[in-house]
């Protein structure tokens, strides 16, 4: 994974997060590498990324100022190295300061836009240190949803224009997503996975709509299947 920081002083390199060969797993620390290289250095250990896990990071440069934007990528080109970023906050040791970055995003070429870096937008905020802030419950963790469009199968049902879907539940709504990559022809079944910020509750909808572009935007889908909730990568 790769990071830059911008600011009102500037902008930094771009910033490998790797993990030092040590000696011993005891020695081993997270560090980073500077890269003026589009390409991860070689001698680089990745950090694994699992679902629900924190990585904490200590990065050395010139002080960028005020933080506006994080932009993060990473080089997984593969549907099992698909990565979904809850968020990011930065926190100046010297200031004090501290920006909280939310994605909620895949950084994934096999899901919603095909994105293998996002810019973040910075927001202040004030790091909760009391005791009783600390042993407050974790925000509940991202829910993904399996979702099949059965497009009709009769003369004219599919559409070139771009889809989009929202579920509905009795406790949230997910997002707008947009289904990269799907092709609603007729007679087709489409998948398409929508990542929400928490689980939506018992299911009371799903909303298709398009943007009426394209030579033919009339569309006639027959049904639409969804499953989960899973945990982003489980299902």
């Amino acid at each position: 994974v790769g990071i830059c920081l911008v600011g009102s002083l500037g902008r930094s390199s771009k910033r490998w997060l790797t993990r030092s060969r040590a000696r011993s797993s005891r020695d081993a620390r997270w560090q980073c590498q500077d890269s003026v290289e589009a390409d991860r250095p070689r001698s680089a250990r990745p950090v694994r990324y699992t679902p629900g896990s924190l990585e904490s990071f200590r990065i050395r440069m010139p002080s960028v100022g005020e933080l506006s934007q994080v932009l993060v990528e990473h080089k997984g080109l593969k549907e099992e190295e698909a990565w979904f970023l809850h968020h990011v906050t930065v926190r100046d040791t010297h200031t004090g300061q501290a920006w909280r970055c939310d994605c909620q995003q895949w950084l994934s070429l096999h899901h919603t836009d095909c994105k293998l870096s996002r810019t973040l937008s910075a927001k202040p905020f004030r790091p909760k240190q009391s005791q009783a802030a600390q042993q407050s419950p974790a925000p509940p963790p991202p829910m993904e949803y399996s979702v099949s469009v059965h497009t009709s199968n009769v003369r004219g049902a599919g559409t070139d224009a771009n889809v989009f879907l929202t579920l509905k539940g009795t406790q949230a709504s997910s997002p707008k997503t947009h289904p990269a990559g799907c092709r609603f022809e007729r007679g087709s079944v489409e998948s398409a996975r929508v990542v929400c910020d928490g689980d939506l509750g018992e299911l009371r909808a799903v909303v298709l709509e398009h943007d009426n572009t394209g030579f033919g935007p009339a569309w006639l889908p027959s049904k639409v299947v969804v499953c989960g909730p899973t945990l982003p990568g489980e299902g």
